[in-house]
C-alpha cells in the first residue's frame, strides 16, 4: 500500500498503481476482487480499469472476465533493462549465493520471445552445468528458470515462447496447458519456480 502524505500527490495515479500491483501479485483478478483487495469503491475501480485497458497496460480475459497485465509494461521494462548491465549488477549476488550455499547459478534474461542464458557461476559440487552463455531455454515449460519467467507473462506470450507445444522429457514433465497454468500460478504465489525432475530424472 502506497502512503499518501503529500498534497501534491495525484490520488487517481496512486490508486491506479495500487491496482496494478494487485493484478501483478495475483496474476489475474476480477473487478469485485480488485475492489475488495484495494478497498476502493467498485465504480471507481471499474473506471480506472477501463482507462488502463485503453492505454494497453492491462487486458481482460473474455472467458472469466479477469484482468491481467499486458506486455506493454514488460516492453517498457525491457527498454530500461537494455541500458543496464545485468551481469555486472547480478555478479555480487551470484557470487554470494554460490559461496553461502555451494550451489551453481544460471542467470537468464527474457529477450522477446526467447529466454536466454546470460551468465553462470559454477560451484565445486559434482553436478556440472553444461549450458553455454548465449544459448536459449528450449524447454521453458519444464525448467525452473523458464517457469520463473513464464509465470509473469500473459498466456499468449507463454504460448509464443513455448511455440504452443509442451514436449515431454520425463514422466514428471508438464504436458498440458491446464497443468502449466496451475504450476505458474503456484510459482507466482510462492515466489520461486521448481524443476521437479521434469527435464531429466538425475538426482
Amino acid at each position: 500500500m502506497i502512503e499518501n502524505n503529500s498534497r501534491g500527490d495525484v490520488l487517481v495515479i496512486i490508486k491506479a498503481f495500487e491496482l496494478l500491483e494487485i493484478i501483478n501479485k495475483e496474476g489475474s483478478v476480477g473487478l469485485s476482487e480488485l475492489a475488495r483487495k484495494s478497498g476502493f469503491k467498485k465504480p471507481t475501480v471499474a473506471r480506472m480499469l477501463n482507462t488502463l485497458k485503453k492505454l494497453g497496460i492491462i487486458d481482460q480475459n473474455k472467458s472469466n472476465y479477469q484482468f491481467f497485465l499486458t506486455m506493454r509494461l514488460v516492453n517498457m521494462a525491457n527498454l530500461i533493462l537494455e541500458k543496464i548491465d545485468v551481469r555486472q549488477l547480478s555478479r555480487p549476488l551470484i557470487e554470494s549465493f554460490v559461496r553461502d550455499h555451494g550451489k551453481s547459478v544460471l542467470l537468464v534474461s527474457y529477450q522477446h520471445p526467447d529466454i536466454v542464458y546470460v551468465d553462470k557461476l559454477l560451484s565445486s559440487e559434482p553436478f556440472s552445468i553444461r549450458t553455454l552463455i548465449g544459448s536459449t531455454v528450449k524447454a521453458a515449460h519444464c525448467t525452473a528458470s523458464g517457469k520463473a519467467i513464464l509465470a509473469y507473462l500473459n498466456e499468449d506470450e507463454v504460448k509464443r515462447i513455448t511455440r504452443e507445444k509442451l514436449p515431454s522429457f520425463t514422466i514428471n514433465t508438464i504436458t498440458t496447458w491446464a497443468e502449466l497454468i496451475q504450476d505458474l500460478t503456484i510459482t507466482r504465489q510462492r515466489g520461486f519456480a521448481i524443476d521437479n525432475k521434469e527435464v531429466t530424472m538425475c538426482p
